[in-house]
């Protein structure tokens, strides 16, 4: 069977590695970028089965990455889970419009799964 792959994008680097870890030993193959231009052109090439997209990054937002995934025919299809903390700026609440679901940082590793798992049956 083919591992569900998930692209992690996330400035937040211990953030990005720990979930990255948990996601594996769930039998994801998981890659990161670290902002979201990385995460755009990484998208292009892996062909995720799902983002897990940060709001607030450096280079490029979660926002303006997401817009370009769903403007992109190769990209617009692929679900993309907004990260944020709790406390959302403006710019968190344009993400949220554009992904398909929201996970509040912190966050319960059991909730993300489910909400995976949800995304990509």
């Amino acid at each position: 069977m083919t591992k569900r792959k998930v692209l992690i994008v996330d400035d937040e680097l211990d953030l990005s590695e720990v979930t990255s870890f948990r996601l594996e030993v769930q039998g994801y193959e998981v890659r990161q970028a670290y902002n979201g231009h990385e995460g755009v052109e990484m998208a292009k090439t892996y062909q995720p089965d799902l983002i897990l997209m940060d709001v607030l990054m450096p280079v490029m937002d979660g926002y303006e990455a997401s817009k370009m995934l769903k403007r992109d025919e190769a990209t617009r299809n692929i679900p993309v889970i907004a990260f944020t903390a709790a406390n959302e700026t403006m710019i968190g609440r344009k993400t949220i419009q554009r992904a398909d679901d929201v996970v509040l940082k912190p966050f319960n590793i059991e909730d993300l799964l489910s909400k995976i798992s949800v995304l990509i049956q």
